[in-house]
């Protein structure tokens, strides 16, 4: 806690969310920004929160009002064969780039919160995105199953998706994607 301050951001990445609420907790607490990085299953999608420590909704708000409406899951599950069942597998090579893609925007964002009271920076994405972004890889239904045919195009970055507090009563607000 020594080292922490406002020019500190906790990132939550964990394969679950109870690790990603308690982080953001954490960073509440001492008063820096957060941010939730996950991707959605196989990676056809992934999602950025980001809350900073006083005037926007924090991710238990996210979690309450809106994450149920979210494909990211809870946990992974984990699946494994014997060598004689190996035949029947299935591999996915190059889904380190999906993940790559999603943190890619991640860190650009990031860098634009550490920056954030530096007046010789230029914000790159901060400006553009809204505190919960959806990027997705690829719109395939069969990589996706349902959830895919929310984008309407592949390498698609939302930037109209509102996060309201928890004490709202609205849903969880969709305008228009990119």
């Amino acid at each position: 806690m020594n080292f922490c301050d406002s020019n500190t951001i906790v990132v939550g990445g964990a394969d679950n969310r109870e690790g990603d609420l308690y982080a953001n907790g954490i960073a509440q607490q001492v008063g820096m920004p957060f941010m939730s990085i996950g991707c959605w299953e196989r990676a056809f999608a992934g999602e950025i929160f980001y809350c900073l420590p006083t005037g926007m909704p924090t991710y238990k708000d996210f979690m309450e009002v809106a994450g149920h409406m979210s494909a990211r899951v809870n946990q992974n599950r984990r699946f494994y064969t014997t060598e004689a069942e190996l035949e029947k597998v299935s591999f996915e090579p190059g889904i380190s780039v999906d993940i790559n893609f999603v943190t890619t925007i991640a860190v650009k964002l990031a860098i634009d919160l550490l920056n954030r009271d530096n007046e010789c920076y230029t914000q790159r994405l901060l400006p553009h995105l809204t505190q919960y972004t959806l990027v997705c890889n690829t719109n395939n239904t069969k990589v996706g199953g349902e959830m895919a045919e929310i984008f309407s195009y592949p390498l698609q970055v939302t930037t109209s998706i509102v996060v309201p507090y928890s004490t709202i009563k609205f849903c969880f607000m969709l305008k228009s994607f990119l």
